[in-house]
């Protein structure tokens, strides 16, 4: 029996999104591997696709080349096993996200939906695992975070503000899709309000900043340079973090008396610090950039090499840093492939009217801006998955998926 493409493509979607859900710590539907999830969406899309071609670009070329690096480099590495591990994941997200995007960019607002959904589903799972707002209270202190001391579990504080406002993105961009539709999407955007409220809630008990930082930057950074959008809504925009300081003030000023010193200490250390932050992430950045000389300029040190630096053994271990990572392992030649990129990005966003491209460009800049402070490849494949949504989205021959 042959399902028809309708069908077949939203089960694509399903398990799509399905991998990021389980990528961050979601458990409900964590019945297999995601490499498993990843095989049998390929599978699918081989079996039943019958898309043209895609056109090859300048753009491609330099990812080519930029992979190419990576897996040569494993000729000198002194950490194999974790080289290999990198170079697969990303090597495997690249096809995944270039065999997928004509599905996704047919079924944009289905996709975003879903992805939705998951956000919800996401948090169920945040409330079984750790109640709410009063049982995470009562538990806070300056060594408190979300998801830190769970053993056994794939949540950790990073994922879950990741994951959190990954959804943050969807919701946006549906709101934006559905704001001259039909009265149903209307009602359904306000019922949205209580997911966001809730995934506050949660996000704040994370106690990690970068990836607040990320979603702001990232999201800005579309709107104030984007041409299109008013410039009425861009100066609305500016008077935001004033009316978000006094509120915060008026409800500080109102609660003074009720929050206690643990949860005092708790924002202070965790949200107004930044000294601490800073410094731990310039020690790791050190570390790799103290240690680049001769030929490793240009070449790299070897994929996942940063592990063998100081323990001499072939084990994970990163600078938290994307730019380092790439100039210690991968050299200068992947760096500057790697800045080109992020000037594209920086170049479509100034004249893009599309949705797709939006969805791309701001998944793109969001996941890279939370590289420049946590994880390695490993942890970031998914930067590289929206970048080539982001060059395919972009060619002439995909403006038949615009809205």
């Amino acid at each position: 029996m042959i399902v028809k493409s309708k069908y077949w493509e939203k089960i694509v979607l399903v398990l799509f999104s399905l991998i990021f859900y389980q990528k961050y710590g979601g458990s409900f539907f964590a019945v297999l591997p995601l490499s498993i999830y990843v095989l049998i969406i390929l599978t699918i899309i081989l079996f039943f696709r019958k898309d043209k071609k895609i056109k090859h670009n300048f753009w491609f070329l330099l990812l080519f080349i930029f992979f190419l690096n990576m897996f040569t480099s494993l000729l000198w590495t002194n950490a194999l096993f974790y080289g290999m591990q990198k170079v697969i994941l990303v090597s495997l997200t690249i096809v995944t996200f270039y065999a997928i995007f004509p599905i996704v960019m047919r079924n944009i607002l289905f996709f975003i939906k879903v992805n939705i959904v998951f956000f919800m589903i996401y948090l169920i799972n945040l409330y079984i695992q750790y109640g709410f707002f009063d049982q995470l209270s009562a538990m806070l202190n300056v060594r408190f975070r979300l998801g830190w001391d769970d053993e056994g579990s794939p949540l950790n504080p990073i994922g879950i503000a990741r994951y959190l406002l990954y959804g943050y993105i969807n919701i946006g961009l549906y709101f934006f899709m559905v704001r001259n539709s039909e009265k149903s999407n209307i009602l359904l955007r306000y019922l949205l309000f209580i997911p966001i409220v809730v995934g506050i809630v949660y996000l704040f008990f994370t106690g990690t900043k970068a990836p607040i930082l990320a979603f702001v930057s990232s999201v800005l950074l579309y709107i104030y340079i984007n041409k299109h959008i008013s410039g009425k809504f861009k100066i609305v925009l500016l008077l935001m973090p004033l009316v978000m300081y006094l509120s915060y003030s008026s409800i500080n000023l109102f609660n003074q008396n009720s929050i206690t010193q643990a949860q005092e200490e708790y924002i202070e250390y965790r949200y107004l610090n930044v000294d601490a932050a800073l410094f731990d992430r310039a020690m790791q950045n050190e570390r790799a950039l103290t240690k680049i000389e001769g030929a490793m300029i240009l070449f790299g040190a070897g994929s996942g090499d940063f592990g063998y630096l100081y323990t001499k053994e072939d084990v994970r271990d990163y600078p938290h840093n994307i730019f380092s990572e790439i100039l210690y392992e991968n050299g200068i030649i992947n760096l500057l492939i790697f800045l080109s990129f992020i000037f594209y990005s920086l170049f479509l966003t100034r004249k893009n009217k599309s949705i797709h491209l939006a969805f791309s460009i701001i998944s793109f800049n969001y996941f890279l801006i939370n590289s420049l402070f946590s994880g390695d490849l490993i942890n970031n494949n998914l930067l590289f998955g929206f970048l080539v949504f982001m060059i395919l989205a972009a060619q002439k021959g995909y403006k038949k998926y615009a809205i």
